[in-house]
């Protein structure tokens, strides 16, 4: 009986880490191109940076390039797979940003586990001060930087021209809420969760 009880136990844990392994798996590696194309997603290396005009809600998201704090480059298109939404926070060092991460830190640890993803995407274009930031503002969701800062195309893109301004993707990519606050984000949060 003992043993049965064990066994049940065993496999039960070995389906969920495989579970947790898969969703692992296809977020730790880059999508390749055709993947991206096959979804309808566009790079923004692809668009012409004369021409670009802000992504509204509904709009499916464009992947951008940017660097991790081990200065490797890395894609959002690598994140917004295997969750049912992905909250990305552009920011800066110098943003008036203490209250506002003190309630997106709350919002975190509520979401991270029922398929919410967060990141942050630093738009300093020195890296010491998003690097720097992050420690003092003990940030524990995923951290990168897109040095072009607040007048290059990401910014451009998604419409960021304050900081902090966040989006919210759903599992097909489309922006589902954009300019929401920390304040703002759980009722925002609430409302897609219970659909």
């Amino acid at each position: 009986m003992i043993v049965l009880v064990f066994v049940i136990i065993f496999f039960t844990s070995c389906n969920s880490c495989s579970e947790k392994k898969d969703s692992l798996d296809r977020e730790s590696k880059e999508p390749s191109q055709e993947e991206l194309k096959d979804e309808g997603v566009k790079n923004i290396d692809s668009i012409n940076q004369a021409t670009i005009k802000p992504l509204q809600k509904g709009d499916k998201y464009v992947n951008i390039n940017m660097h991790s704090k081990q200065n490797k480059k890395i894609t959002l298109a690598r994140f917004c797979r295997g969750h049912k939404y992905t909250v990305v926070i552009f920011w800066t060092s110098w943003c008036d940003c203490v209250d506002e991460f003190h309630k997106m830190k709350d919002d975190y640890r509520l979401y991270k586990d029922r398929g919410v993803e967060f990141l942050g995407v630093s738009l300093d274009e020195k890296e010491d001060l998003w690097q720097n930031a992050v420690h003092q503002y003990n940030l524990p969701w995923k951290q990168f930087s897109d040095p072009e800062g607040l007048t290059g195309p990401v910014a451009q893109l998604y419409d960021v021209n304050k900081v902090p301004y966040t989006i919210v993707l759903d599992a097909d990519g489309n922006i589902v809420a954009k300019g929401i606050t920390a304040q703002t984000l759980d009722e925002e949060m609430n409302k897609l969760l219970s659909r």
